[in-house]
């Protein structure tokens, strides 16, 4: 960090100079090294301290640092600019930060209390309660299946023989056709629980399915990159209801959300209670 001190004080001094000569606010500015100016404002190297890292190089620092003040030159002048003109209401200017400044407080505070208080636990018997309620809500757009996939190169050893155990069912073969995926297939897909849309699988695949697959029905294909292979255990066709399991996570979310909002609305009604229960507003509206 020392070069990089010792650059930026260089610069500084330098830069301190050159504006010195056509500006008596600057002899007002005592030690400081200013890196810019644009109009009566001055950016300062203290005001960019966070801005560079220990092993940049001096190159890598200069040119971060002439991009990063060319930025803000543009963004003075520009604001100086907006000041300038007439059209624009500085009344209703200050209207609009008043509203900002309120939403972002009210944000900022909510968003704590929120936080402070969310509880993220959700149990299964929630889940499975939200998706029996709004089944229909689930509703598949495209066909997801249960599978095993693999893609094995064309160096690949025993391709005949893992074809073999990719297709059965006894347990051993599985754990046979994992090592051998581990070792030597380019892809792989060999979770039995995992849904998964089946273009998404088949997609960059020399693999065509015509019809909707069945129920372990198996498909093989080849190009010059080796042999496909894909085994389908379970399927859900477009328009059928999603099983829970493929839609766990949004289902969390859900629920998630909705108590993010119970909590905003209590927050809300309990500062309206409170202030009511201590007469801190009126409502001067008279009716007829």
């Amino acid at each position: 960090m020392k070069t990089l001190a010792l650059l930026l004080s260089l610069l500084g001094c330098v830069l301190l100079m050159l504006i010195a000569c056509n500006s008596e606010q600057m002899q007002d500015e005592g030690d400081k090294q200013v890196v810019a100016r644009a109009g009566s404002r001055f950016l300062y190297i203290e005001d960019i301290e966070g801005l560079f890292y220990d092993d940049m190089s001096a190159t890598d620092s200069i040119d971060l640092l002439r991009r990063y003040a060319d930025s803000w030159v543009k963004r003075e002048l520009l604001l100086e600019k907006a000041l300038e003109d007439e059209a624009i209401s500085e009344a209703e200017l200050q209207k609009k930060i008043e509203e900002y400044k309120y939403q972002l407080l009210s944000y900022t505070y909510q968003k704590k209390y929120i936080e402070d208080r969310l509880d993220t636990t959700i149990s299964d018997k929630e889940i499975n309660t939200y998706y029996n309620e709004n089944s229909d809500n689930f509703k598949l757009n495209q066909t997801i299946v249960r599978a095993y996939f693999m893609q094995v190169p064309p160096t690949a050893p025993k391709r005949s023989n893992i074809e073999q155990q990719f297709r059965s069912n006894k347990s051993e073969d599985l754990e046979e056709v994992k090592s051998y995926a581990y070792g030597f297939a380019r892809k792989h897909m060999l979770n039995p629980e995992q849904w998964i849309p089946l273009k998404q699988i088949i997609d960059n695949t020399p693999i065509t399915i015509a019809a909707l697959p069945k129920k372990n029905q198996f498909f093989t294909a080849e190009d010059s990159t080796g042999t496909y292979m894909l085994r389908v255990l379970e399927l859900k066709a477009a328009n059928q209801v999603a099983p829970i399991e493929y839609v766990t996570e949004k289902i969390k979310a859900i629920i998630i959300n909705k108590r993010k909002v119970e909590l905003q609305k209590e927050i809300e009604e309990r500062i309206y209670r409170n202030a009511r229960e201590n007469k801190k507003y009126e409502i001067l509206v008279k009716t007829e």
